[in-house]
């Protein structure tokens, strides 16, 4: 027996009537249970749509609550989507779990565009003061698990002064500091474990952290020099299906939707079919014994098996952070065991020498740079791609969460003039590392004098050209991260002849990203797709596994229920992973013929 339950009543289904219901895997597809469209009789169905039907009633999306129990059981749990009105008949799509929410955020909808929080305010001194006190530091700097964001420095496409947000300046002679953000002119930058959060939130999900939980990965945060204090300004102008997609290969993870508890969480690629128990499809319920039908092989390589590359902005993109690869295959290349034997056969070289080498360490690169007259070793090639086929030189798969550039800038330190309370440098060296970014939002104004009467700007210069206006401006397009562990890292700071060690907050995308006077260690994290570490994107990313062939395999069987297509399956003795399973359900229940798409275990 069938029954449809819409807005908690139970619908009528037309005589006779099929319901083709699809059940897919989240691993391949990113949706899950969904059925074709239903037509349902007007008239025996009124309580559930009353008046939808009449020409004066105003026609707009509809969605409601909706169950489907199948032989008494529930086989979807979810909502009933609205498609058409006619006189005498309503056509609805039920859809649950990964389809539901895939729903719920379709295309047209911005994360940029989207109210997500805000806005926040970094601490500010108080009237008759500049400088805070260093206890002051995790409001502005804090890790996630204290704060939403923070508000660290930030270049924007060129790495002086005038570019500088978020000014930070550090007290001469003390540990006090001032974010240098006030009330009317700043960067908030959110954490990106708040903006899932919150993006889950908004469509009245739960998000599961247990996939952050004690990992590397919950310290990334998103550069923005966006003159804003609220979450959505911060990020790209990605629809909310390709805020996942992005997550879902720069993560190695699949987003699994639970229909009941309206939870969202990530699983790890290498263990989504890690289920012990097993969907098991004997001889006997096979249809035409193996007489299945093969697809032709699917080519289509991803982030588990083809090369991998950051899509990095022209700012990072810059010939030393990914050297061209017929670059490096010309080069002569010489490796060694460690930095320090690196060093010395470096030290032993003439200058002509060293500089037609690049030295090799594990998965590391370093090659003669020559500023100013001064030879140094420089590291290069951190944001190479992950190469699994080295006869391609084709990128399988994108990242557009990318790792920013880090360039270490001397801010130095400031004090406070006694006859005018002026702020000026001084002569002391303060050397920080401060996140390049590319995208720069020109003319946004603060939250709170954007009205609905519009934006105040000069009207003539907006005529004549000379400001842009918001809706012709450029959009953001990919999503610059760094770390930011909120474990501030000490640094010895030498003025008037005395040498202090100070706390600071040193954000970067590399540990070995040290500033020549840091006294601490990062922790080993690395956003580089070389395996650098265990707690790197190249080790996460190289570790994923291939679990099954390019053929897809269709094969009809019996069974008296739907199969859960997330577990392993095993047919005739062989193992196989499922796609998706189709299948018919009338008035009477389930059909026992049921189609499967499978793919087999290698």
């Amino acid at each position: 027996m069938t029954e449809l339950y819409i807005d908690g009543q139970l619908a009528v289904l037309p005589e006779g009537s099929s319901i083709t219901f699809t059940s897919e895997n989240p691993y391949f597809t990113r949706s899950s249970n969904y059925s074709l469209d239903i037509e349902l009789p007007m008239a025996a169905n009124y309580t559930i749509f009353k008046h939808i039907n009449r020409l004066d009633v105003t026609k707009r999306k509809t969605i409601l609550p909706a169950m489907l129990i199948v032989d008494a059981k529930c086989l979807l749990y979810g909502s009933a989507v609205l498609l058409s009105v006619e006189d005498r008949l309503v056509k609805v799509q039920l859809v649950s779990g990964n389809a539901e929410f895939n729903l719920l955020t379709n295309d047209d909808i911005y994360i940029d565009e989207l109210e997500l929080g805000g806005p926040y305010m970094p601490p500010q001194p108080g009237i008759f003061q500049f400088f805070l006190p260093e206890s002051e530091m995790k409001a502005a700097y804090g890790s996630v698990d204290e704060v939403d964001g923070v508000f660290l420095p930030v270049f924007y496409q060129e790495a002086k002064e005038e570019n500088l947000v978020n000014r930070v300046t550090y007290e001469e002679g003390t540990p006090n500091f001032n974010p240098g953000s006030n009330m009317f002119v700043g960067s908030f930058q959110p954490y990106l474990l708040t903006v899932i959060k919150k993006l889950v939130e908004y469509f009245g999900y739960t998000f599961d952290t247990t996939f952050f939980d004690n990992s590397f990965l919950r310290n990334i945060y998103i550069c923005s020099a966006v003159n804003s204090f609220r979450v959505e300004t911060a990020l790209p102008h990605w629809t909310v299906s390709e805020f996942f997609d992005e997550l879902e290969k720069f993560l190695g993870i699949i987003t699994v939707v639970d229909e009941y508890a309206k939870v969202v969480r990530f699983v790890e690629l290498n263990n989504y079919f890690s289920n012990p128990d097993k969907e098991i499809i004997n001889h006997a319920a096979l249809l035409r014994e193996y007489a299945v039908e093969i697809d032709e092989e699917k080519s289509d390589k991803d982030v588990t098996s083809g090369n991998v590359g950051y899509d990095l902005p022209s700012t990072s993109d810059d010939g030393y952070l990914r050297l061209d690869r017929y670059l490096l295959e010309a080069a002569k290349k010489v490796e060694y065991a460690n930095y320090q034997d690196m060093k010395n056969a470096y030290d032993s070289m003439d200058k002509e020498e060293r500089k037609r080498v690049i030295f090799v360490v594990g998965k590391r690169y370093y090659i003669n740079y020559n500023e100013n007259e001064t030879d140094t070793l420089r590291e290069v090639n951190l944001y190479a791609d992950l190469i699994r086929d080295p006869e391609s030189y084709d990128t399988d798969a994108e990242l557009k969460i990318v790792p920013v550039k880090i360039v270490q800038y001397d801010r130095g330190t400031w004090k406070r003039l006694e006859h005018n309370f002026d702020v000026v440098r001084t002569d002391t060296s303060l050397v920080l590392n401060i996140p390049l970014i590319s995208y720069y939002r020109k003319n946004y104004n603060p939250d709170w004098v954007i009205s609905p009467q519009g934006e105040a700007f000069n009207i003539q210069e907006a005529i004549s050209g000379d400001v842009e206006l918001p809706d012709k401006q450029q959009k953001n397009d990919c999503m610059e991260i760094a770390f930011n562990t909120g474990k501030f890292n000490r640094q010895n700071v030498t003025s008037n002849g005395q040498t202090k060690s100070y706390s600071h907050a040193y954000p970067f995308t590399d540990y070995q990203q040290k500033t020549a006077a840091q006294l601490t260690d990062f922790l080993p994290y690395s956003l580089s797709l070389n395996d650098l570490c265990p707690d790197s994107i190249g080790h996460r990313l190289s570790i994923l596994k291939i679990f099954h062939s390019n053929i897809p395999y269709t094969i009809n069987f019996q069974a008296n229920r739907l199969p859960d297509v997330n577990k392993v399956f095993l047919i005739g003795n062989k193992r196989y992973l499922c796609e998706k399973i189709e299948v018919e359900i009338d008035v009477n229940g389930l059909n026992k013929v049921l189609k499967g798409t499978f793919y087999r275990v290698e």
